[in-house]
């Protein structure tokens, strides 16, 4: 199930032409995965669990996805057993910014770095379990920053549905001439660095349509040493 529906695409962009019905609906998932990466969030509230190394400085912990709606479940990892189990306790955690996903989590069974049931510096990891994305008020088409997120995955939609899955796909329209058989043609675009150059027109409107929505956090706090994520 997707976040946009064949019928608001059409909508959109006033009918889909000779697109085939699947060949939509594809190209509206892979518009929604894109925007979500750009993005760093989840277009509806999701729930995921992260895992870190105990923030022994400050506790505080930026999570891999922006937008926070809440904390579910704080679960502390204590020392392996023999059988290579982590002994865990429930703990807490309270939001600091929400758009940006910082977090300080709370040592709820310490006392002055040392536990009452557990023999170690405790905790050594942490597992968060949190929601995060655009709520309903955020998403809805109906309102400046909702019509973006939507246009967004509309036009990157279309950019799929033009290079790969319409069953008259180019190709990439961003290559500057090409020529057979005695015909020739040339593209002109804005200029563009290298990494970009084999980005569709269509791709990088999309991306600009939603770039309002991007949430710019510190390079410094942006990567967390011993992550693993599970769903």
């Amino acid at each position: 199930m997707t976040f946009t529906t064949p019928a608001e695409f059409s909508a959109f962009q006033g009918g889909t032409g000779q697109y085939r019905a699947q060949a939509v609906s594809d190209a509206l998932l892979l518009g929604e995965s894109d925007v979500e990466g750009w993005l760093e969030t989840f277009l509806e509230p999701t729930q995921l669990t992260e895992e870190f190394i105990w923030p022994i400085d400050n506790g505080q912990i930026m999570l891999k996805k922006v937008r926070t709606i809440s904390i579910d479940v704080v679960i502390a990892l204590h020392n392996l057993d023999c059988n290579c189990e982590w002994q865990t306790a429930t703990d807490c955690a309270v939001i600091l910014n929400a758009r940006h996903s910082i977090i300080r989590v709370i040592d709820c069974n310490g006392r002055i770095g040392s536990c009452f049931a557990y023999p170690c510096r405790c905790p050594r990891r942490v597992q968060v379990t949190y929601t995060a994305g655009f709520t309903a008020a955020l998403s809805d088409a109906a309102t400046p920053d909702g019509m973006k997120l939507h246009a967004g995955i509309y036009m990157a939609a279309l950019a799929h549905l033009n290079t790969t899955i319409g069953l008259d796909a180019m190709g990439d329209r961003a290559v500057g001439s090409w020529s057979s058989a005695g015909y020739s043609e040339s593209n002109q675009f804005n200029e563009r660095s290298g990494a970009e150059e084999m980005i569709h027109p269509l791709t990088q409107q999309a991306k600009n349509l939603v770039r309002k929505l991007m949430v710019r956090r510190a390079p410094t706090m942006r990567v967390a040493k011993g992550i693993v994520v599970t769903t």
